[in-house]
């Protein structure tokens, strides 16, 4: 079993299961900063296909950043290959998600030098670069037999962080710099190298 963050390969030893920890991994000669114009101010990317599914937030993304511009992306309306031009006309990544294994697009969005104001929920946490805000409150749910943590986002301090940061292009720029040096040690040819090392004796 390869776990791809701290928080599986805890949940994994919980349970009694080997593991090998293996990071997820983005490419980042792909996702990275591009000379282009930013005219969206806060990007979110997540799934949100019915009501039910309230994991992600995704219907809270509005109130966090009105009166910026922002863009909610929760379809894959475009081909993998342009999303760095979406993350790169962005200023500012956030995520709201409750639950994750892992959270690939607050790497894809540090990579391309955006940094993310982010809920500290299980596996964001362990990955994402930026400003994270402590939860509500985190509790283990089930969902169709399947238990999960779910950490509830604290909404009006998420909403007062960004707006903050929009204000202050300094530390945009500085917290940009250092998340795509975070970015770099998450990309896949090196957080990849325990499975190429398995491989051959398989």
């Amino acid at each position: 079993v390869l776990a791809p963050t701290k928080f599986v390969a805890e949940e994994l030893e919980r349970i009694d299961v080997p593991y090998i920890m293996m990071w997820l991994g983005i490419d980042t000669q792909l996702f990275k900063p591009l000379p282009i114009m930013k005219f969206i101010d806060v990007l979110s990317i997540g799934i949100w296909e019915s009501t039910w599914d309230d994991r992600k937030f995704m219907n809270r993304v509005t109130e966090v950043a009105f009166p910026y511009t922002h863009y909610i992306h929760t379809r894959p309306t475009l081909p993998y290959d342009m999303l760095p031009e979406l993350y790169n006309a962005s200023r500012l990544y956030v995520s709201l998600s409750a639950c994750e294994g892992g959270n690939i697009p607050v790497l894809e969005a540090n990579a391309c030098g955006i940094p993310a104001v982010f809920n500290k929920a299980c596996g964001t946490k362990d990955l994402a670069f930026g400003i994270g805000v402590e939860p509500v409150t985190c509790e283990e749910k089930v969902d169709r037999g399947v238990p999960f943590y779910f950490c509830k986002p604290n909404i009006p301090k998420i909403r007062e962080v960004v707006h903050t940061l929009l204000k202050d292009e300094k530390k945009l720029e500085v917290l940009g710099a250092r998340a795509r040096e975070h970015a770099e040690k998450f990309d896949f040819r090196k957080t990849f190298r325990p499975l190429l090392e398995v491989l051959p004796r398989i």
